[in-house]
């Protein structure tokens, strides 16, 4: 009786912390994504949307890359005035991951918009500088990844203005 009072002690302490890691971690993410934001509202205007890359050991996008493929694009203006940035090297495997989303987002997603590409990036930073260029005539610029990933990024691209 006393051991089986001890387990379920054990399993309810274990059930408040992986609880509370499990809200600090939303809280986090949350933060992340409400910070290094611009003050226009995403409102007409050319946009840019940046996707960044995930390590992609495959010669197919990994689940992350393709996830944030299909992100980017629902965050494109529905206008001719949107472009879809897609960023990453071959940083685990033989082909860029900028590559790989590309093939993902046409011949799997059938997306016909404007694409650029950041084949070289190896990096957030590098990300960021390569992109630089490609997005500078945009008047909105939203980053597609995780929420401190792209936080981060943010950060960089005040960096670089």
């Amino acid at each position: 009786m006393r051991s089986r009072r001890m387990l379920f002690r054990l399993l309810r302490a274990g059930a408040v912390i992986y609880a509370a890691l499990a809200v600090w971690a939303e809280v986090a993410h949350w933060r992340s994504s409400k910070r290094m934001l611009g003050t226009k509202s995403g409102t007409g205007g050319s946009q840019a949307v940046v996707v960044l890359g995930f390590r992609n050991r495959r010669s197919t996008a990994n689940v992350i890359n393709r996830y944030r493929v299909r992100a980017g694009i629902r965050s494109l203006p529905r206008t001719e005035d949107g472009v879809l940035v897609l960023s990453g090297g071959s940083v685990a495997g033989d082909v860029a991951e900028a590559v790989l989303m590309e093939t993902y987002a046409r011949e799997v997603l059938g997306y016909t918009g404007r694409i650029l590409l950041d084949a070289d990036s190896h990096s957030t930073w590098q990300n960021i500088a390569n992109c630089v260029p490609l997005i500078e005539h945009a008047d909105t610029i939203k980053i597609v990844s995780n929420s401190p990933h792209a936080e981060v990024a943010r950060e960089y691209l005040w960096a670089h203005a």
